[in-house]
């Protein structure tokens, strides 16, 4: 899909006299390209005044789209919801007075819709930047103490598609939509690799909480310098395979 993109950012900076010529050079790089020889690409681009087709190579033949398909995506979620809009992700707070001695409980209710900036690392750096705000919401209803915490996570269907390839369930590119996404619902696996063809050492998983939550199978091999390992397992279990 880089190759997609990079005819894209050619055709966007090069005045429109010069874009055919430009893109027909790049198309014969990639003819004459030993690396792409056995390999299938395919691309239209039009004048998005007109629909008028500028070049087009492939076009009908039926590939998988991978992350071209965040276009489509995205052109949907701004034409449907627009440019303005923002997740709204509710906090109910419950006072339980208990009869024993009549304390106070107070539990902190949060129901999830969707939105993927909840405590994202593309949108705060540190968790303070994310708690703070909440920490004085509370404060200004003079909440001092907060017992428990109930989360609800059933906005969306979660269920797995059975059209989904094994391979890609798992890993960051196969990232499913939930309701209630914290921290962008990921872990990150940190190895120490040893000699060529050893088996290379998990040192730690990040966050940290998740050392004693999740069990990791690894059979990750130092070979390269390119991280070629794949997370395998079913994403509502707490066990993963990583080859």
């Amino acid at each position: 899909m880089k190759h997609l993109l990079f005819i894209l950012l050619i055709v966007f900076t090069v005045e429109p006299s010069n874009a055919q010529t430009t893109i027909d050079a790049v198309l014969e790089d990639y003819k004459a390209d030993k690396d792409l020889q056995h390999a299938l690409y395919s691309f239209c681009i039009m004048e998005a005044s007109n629909g008028k087709i500028v070049k087009e190579y492939n076009s009908e033949m039926s590939l998988i789209p991978a992350s071209t398909l965040k276009i489509v995506t995205t052109s949907a979620a701004l034409g449907i919801l627009g440019k303005d809009f923002t997740y709204k992700t509710n906090y109910n707070i419950l006072y339980n007075s208990t009869s024993v001695d009549k304390a106070t409980e107070t539990q902190l209710v949060v129901e999830g819709c969707g939105d993927p900036s909840f405590n994202s690392c593309y949108f705060y750096s540190n968790d303070s930047l994310f708690f703070l705000p909440l920490v004085h919401k509370l404060q200004s209803k003079n909440i001092k103490n907060i017992s428990s915490i109930y989360t609800y996570t059933t906005y969306f269907d979660n269920s797995i598609p059975s059209s989904w390839i094994w391979g890609d369930i798992g890993n960051y590119f196969g990232a499913g939509a939930n309701g209630l996404s914290y921290k962008d619902n990921k872990f990150s696996l940190f190895y120490e690799s040893g000699a060529l063809n050893t088996k290379a050492r998990l040192d730690y998983i990040s966050p940290l909480y998740f050392s004693d939550k999740i069990k990791i199978e690894s059979e990750v091999i130092s070979r390269g310098t390119e991280d070629d390992a794949f997370v395998f397992g079913d994403p509502n279990s707490f066990t993963r395979k990583v080859t």
